[in-house]
């Protein structure tokens, strides 16, 4: 579970989600790393929209995912909150896609040819 969705779990377990979602929104920009690594519940698919809804045109959100975009339709589920949190994405946002070789994978094989010359 990523750090949004934990923290987000504990403030609703505590009753402070709108406590939680003030804090956020003191931060001109939030990074949201590895989107869509896990199963989205109900609670996380409605923060989502919460935290576009408020920073809408205010204050920037960056959003990282392993998971293509034009599957995240389909990986939000619900119809009408899917609708809600893409139009929100599609219509303030720069799309950067990454393509090729993980740069991890390429960080390998250059420590390992740098064994094997040292």
């Amino acid at each position: 579970m990523n750090y949004f969705v934990h923290q987000l779990k504990c403030a609703n377990t505590q009753s402070v989600t709108k406590e939680f979602f003030e804090k956020l929104n003191k931060y001109d920009l939030l990074i949201y790393d590895d989107f869509a690594l896990h199963s989205i519940d109900e609670l996380t698919r409605l923060a989502l929209l919460t935290l576009l809804d408020d920073r809408y045109e205010k204050k920037s959100l960056i959003i990282t995912s392993q998971l293509p975009y034009d599957k995240w339709y389909d990986y939000i589920g619900q119809t009408t909150v899917a609708d809600a949190i893409l139009d929100c994405i599609q219509h303030s946002s720069h799309l950067i896609r990454f393509e090729g070789q993980s740069m991890r994978e390429n960080r390998k094989k250059l420590q390992t040819l740098n064994q094997v010359l040292s």
